[in-house]
């Protein structure tokens, strides 16, 4: 899988060096795609202030995401949840079986000194990490309710 400035993301097979997929088309420049295992849909991101996903081939996306301000810099996938930090430095938590944003992490405040310039996802410690001139874990805790609901 590539992206480019062009807005577009191709698909190749290297070993047969053919091209599988084109024609996967932002109305800007692409900065950045993750494949969701989960959910079996690439994902990518650009200028645009929101977030394309594709069913592979088809050539339109069957979801677009929003939720930031600014464009979408980097998409990373952990825990069974999508992360993204646009440039203004929002990063937005995504649910993947709703299609929808459930958590903002303003890291410009977090990190005033250095912005930060990408994010990470640790398995081993389910941490976010966002990176700068200094590390900044962000643990992610699912929240469970006990007995369920008591009452209608």
């Amino acid at each position: 899988i590539s992206c480019a400035s062009d807005g577009q993301i191709v698909l190749s097979d290297v070993e047969k060096g053919i091209v599988k997929v084109d024609g996967l088309k932002h109305r800007g420049e692409v900065h950045d795609f993750v494949w969701l295992p989960r959910v079996q849909l690439l994902a990518s991101c650009g200028v645009e202030r929101h977030i394309n996903l594709w069913q592979l081939p088809i050539k339109t996306p069957v979801y677009q995401l929003d939720a930031h301000q600014a464009s979408v810099q980097q998409l990373i996938y952990g825990a069974g949840q999508m992360f993204s930090i646009d440039t203004s430095k929002t990063i937005v938590v995504w649910d993947l079986r709703e299609m929808a944003p459930i958590q903002r992490l303003e890291a410009l405040k977090m990190h005033q000194e250095y912005p930060v310039g990408c994010i990470a996802y640790d398995e081993r410690r389910a941490a976010l990490i966002t990176l700068s001139r200094k590390m900044l874990l962000w643990h992610m805790n699912q929240r469970k309710v006990p007995n369920g609901h008591i009452s209608p």
